[in-house]
């Protein structure tokens, strides 16, 4: 090698220079320094293939299974549209506003329908009601599979004049649109709907084609509570006819038997209900009512000239 000082060239087996005696510097590497920069590498080569993953895999990476919006669809049903109003609750400053609907998955994957039910009204939400007995429900605990259906009756309890836009599902349970698994368009409006008129129409009689009962003109003339014919199919149970007001259904049926029939096959399983006679048109009745207290459950009683109920 060269020496430092003279630049003289010398046997590089030897460390000073045979020509003008200057010692040699030779650098060296300890192996805890060699060491050091292999784990230093180590690190960098670790990162590097982090940096990848985030940027070409994230997407890929899945911790439970997020729903997205486009795989569960909401729709009200047409054979149901006309059950989704407005009437007024027992509380005639209130209203309970009835949302049928059926979700759909659409994805070709099972999802989870998993969340909590609000409505939404120009900015104020409100959470969905239970007051309508057992089978109400104010949440969603499902798994849909593919193309696989969920059909619910949401009911909110809202204050008069109100315009409930939207119904929503949040997953996180926080009364917030943000991240939910569907909105549904609605647009009901209690001031829309005949119960908000119940009060001034309540010195008349309403009738309906479809009753040739009568009940219907006696029950609509006692209270500020709007009672119509519910034509929902799935509710009949062998009745003549079918007839809700707030929180109240009255099943009306030609005869005992086919009243008891209906009793005793679990039809009302899931209410609480009360049953007697109607002596003006002859028809036997089932009621059914959270409470045998409320404003419609007078209406009935007083139609039907029954006793208090308990």
């Amino acid at each position: 090698m060269n020496c430092a000082s003279c630049n003289q060239l010398n046997d590089s087996s030897v460390n000073f220079c045979s020509k003008c005696g200057a010692n040699f510097r030779v650098k060296s590497i300890s192996g805890n320094q060699n060491l050091s920069n292999q784990t230093r590498l180590r690190l960098l080569v670790g990162l590097a293939l982090i940096i990848l993953l985030i940027i070409f895999g994230l997407k890929n990476i899945s911790i439970g299974h997020q729903v997205s919006n486009s795989h569960l669809v909401a729709s009200i049903p047409s054979s149901n549209s006309a059950n989704a109003k407005c009437d007024v609750a027992d509380d005639p400053h209130y209203y309970y506003c009835l949302v049928p609907m059926i979700i759909t998955n659409t994805s070709n994957v099972p999802q989870q329908l998993l969340g909590t039910i609000y409505g939404l009204d120009d900015g104020k939400v409100y959470e969905a009601s239970l007051d309508l007995g057992s089978d109400s429900i104010n949440t969603f605990s499902d798994t849909l599979n593919p193309g696989e259906t969920k059909s619910a009756v949401i009911d909110f309890k809202v204050p008069a004049n109100t315009v409930l836009t939207t119904v929503f599902v949040s997953p996180s349970g926080q009364p917030t649109q943000n991240g939910a698994l569907f909105s549904l368009t609605v647009n009901l409006k209690t001031s829309d709907s005949s119960a908000a008129n119940s009060a001034s129409s309540s010195s008349t009689t309403s009738t309906d084609s479809s009753d040739s009962t009568g009940i219907l003109a006696r029950l609509n003339v006692l209270n500020d509570i709007s009672w119509h014919v519910d034509a929902s199919p799935d509710i009949a149970a062998n009745a003549d006819i079918v007839f809700q007001g707030a929180n109240c259904l009255v099943w009306a049926y030609p005869d005992e038997s086919t009243m008891n029939d209906a009793i005793n096959s679990g039809d009302f399983s899931k209410n609480r209900i009360w049953h007697g006679n109607d002596l003006t048109s002859g028809e036997w009745i089932v009621l059914a009512s959270t409470n045998g207290q409320s404003p419609c459950a007078g209406d009935v009683v007083s139609a039907l000239n029954w006793t208090p109920l308990s």
